[in-house]
């Protein structure tokens, strides 16, 4: 596997071109803004990508910029950008059909994973992640929730989630919620019991009451 990473240090921005149609992607660039360059045909390497690593990069802002990227991604690995407030919007989002597993470590500006913007309004009554099966939100000071929407959050395929140093996380979400093979949420990999009060949103209730 060839890959080839430019960062352009003047606009604060870089951009990717991988000959091969899985890619493990892993950036520490600290002036980044953005995961793409406008108006440039190596943009299109996104749509191809199974896998996508982000470390380190302090000043992203914005990670999925349209529902047309991403469409192939199964895992999605976010740590140490303190720069990011959420990770997609409602429409965004609508674009991650083939994500298996999201896991998100030591963001401290994240405030909810997905986040409706200004001016923006939901597309749909429901937002599905048909092919989650995998939630890690790992010590997140900001993370007040999933979604602060009320539109319905679908998770058919949603088995494990690990929710671990959220102290700001009273509610995964205020819609109805359709988790139907998840019975535990777990605090750490090693916590095979896990927590459970009936639902996603009861059990985060309970665990942010005994902090």
């Amino acid at each position: 596997m060839r890959q080839f990473l430019e960062n352009a240090r003047e606009s604060n921005s870089f951009w990717l071109r991988c000959d091969c149609w899985v890619a493990i992607v892993r950036t520490r660039f600290p002036k980044v803004l953005h995961l793409r360059k406008e108006n440039s045909e190596a943009n299109n390497v996104f749509t191809d990508l199974e896998i996508l690593e982000i470390s380190e990069c302090c000043k992203l802002q914005k990670l999925i910029p349209s529902s047309r990227y991403f469409k192939k991604l199964r895992t999605l690995e976010v740590s140490k950008c303190d720069g990011l407030k959420h990770l997609a919007t409602p429409s965004t989002s609508q674009g991650l059909v083939n994500l298996a597993r999201m896991n998100m470590t030591d963001c401290k500006m994240i405030e909810e994973v997905i986040q409706l913007q200004v001016g923006e309004e939901a597309m749909n009554d429901c937002i599905i992640f048909r092919q989650l099966e995998y939630l890690g939100l790992n010590c997140l000071p900001s993370l007040t929730g999933f979604y602060s929407g009320n539109c319905t959050l679908e998770f058919p395929s949603l088995e494990q989630v690990l929710v671990r140093q959220c102290p700001k996380m009273m509610i995964f979400s205020p819609g109805v919620l359709g988790t139907l093979k998840l019975n535990k949420v777990q605090l750490t990999e090693a916590d095979d019991q896990g927590c459970w009060e009936g639902n996603l949103n009861d059990t985060v209730q309970k665990l942010f009451s005994e902090m």
